[in-house]
């Protein structure tokens, strides 16, 4: 009995020894900002959403200068219907209406062609029984040349007409088609950038201005808070990050909740904090700290909000 009494003591000390080996590091929870702008810069013209407010993926959450970003829409709307009906028409050749003038003009110089044949034939024959001068034929000949260069200039001009543009001329009206669509491709862009959606679900945390004022282009007009982008940051002393790994479990805890979440380690900064953000214990002196953050798991989702201070627990 006595021998019992004397390793109590020891007993109790182990315990506390053992007890004393879970190691508790501490840190906060942090949540993923999102912040918005616009990338021109403009008037605001309104604002969808307000601090604190919930927003789904897909919601708008504000416009700016949206006449002028419109009016640029439908110009650039307007030189691409252009451009493709310029296209069209040199595909397309002369209306049917020049066709038709070319046709009469074919024919015409043909009917000359006739008649210049006919009286070049009945003066030979004159020729032949001496009833009319050499020279004579000879007009009448050159006059049937006459009429058939006209002829042949008129086919060459209706053929033509039926070709369309030339080769050159195509290319170069695709290439301003092209333009232009990348033109209104490049307004359409810039005016659904002006008029943003949410990229995600989550919280307004802020709106840095009101609707009226100008917005700089690139500055932030609101700004979210992601829904299930939570994330464990806590500080380790350098000794302990050599045996951290990618993966590795550990158990956040926090005030206010009963049971320890399980978290998973995804990333631990190789530079040393030697004067670490603010610690949530009295207790951490450590001169040299690394980051280490780790991704709660689902159920942490509503429980521990960003901001909180955790305390963390290696397995």
């Amino acid at each position: 009995m006595e021998l019992k009494r004397a390793l109590l003591p020891v007993a109790l000390l182990l315990l506390l020894c053992s007890c004393g080996r879970k190691e508790n590091f501490f840190g906060y929870a942090e949540g993923h900002r999102i912040h918005v702008a616009s990338p021109t810069t403009g008037r605001v013209d309104c604002l969808y959403v307000h601090r604190g407010e919930r927003v789904a993926e897909g919601d708008r959450l504000f416009s700016v200068d949206s006449l002028r970003l419109d009016a640029a829409v439908a110009a650039a709307e307007a030189a691409m219907e252009k451009a493709a009906a310029a296209k069209k028409d040199l595909a397309a050749g002369i209306r049917a209406e020049e066709l038709e003038i070319l046709h009469d003009e074919l024919n015409q110089a043909e009917a000359v062609l006739r008649k210049a044949r006919q009286t070049m034939e009945r003066r030979r024959a004159l020729v032949e029984r001496d009833y009319a001068s050499v020279a004579e034929l000879e007009t009448l000949t050159a006059e049937v040349d006459a009429a058939i260069a006209m002829r042949d200039c008129a086919a060459a001009r209706l053929a033509n007409g039926k070709r369309g543009a030339r080769e050159w001329e195509l290319v170069a009206a695709d290439h301003a088609v092209e333009i232009a669509r990348r033109e209104l491709d490049s307004a359409k862009s810039m005016r659904d950038c002006a008029r943003p959606l949410s990229p995600c679900s989550g919280v307004v945390c802020d709106t840095f201005f009101s609707v009226g004022e100008v917005a700089p282009a690139g500055v932030p007009i609101v700004s979210m808070e992601e829904d299930g982008a939570l994330r464990m940051r806590f500080f380790v002393p350098q000794e302990v990050l050599a045996r951290l790994k990618l993966g590795q479990s550990v158990h956040v805890s926090t005030d206010g909740i009963r049971e320890p979440i399980g978290a998973v380690i995804d990333f631990f900064d190789t530079r040393p904090e030697v004067t670490p953000p603010v610690i949530y214990s009295n207790r951490c002196r450590e001169k040299l700290l690394f980051r280490v953050e780790a991704v709660p798991n689902r159920s942490a989702a509503g429980i521990i909000h960003a901001g909180q201070p955790i305390t963390v627990r290696l397995d």
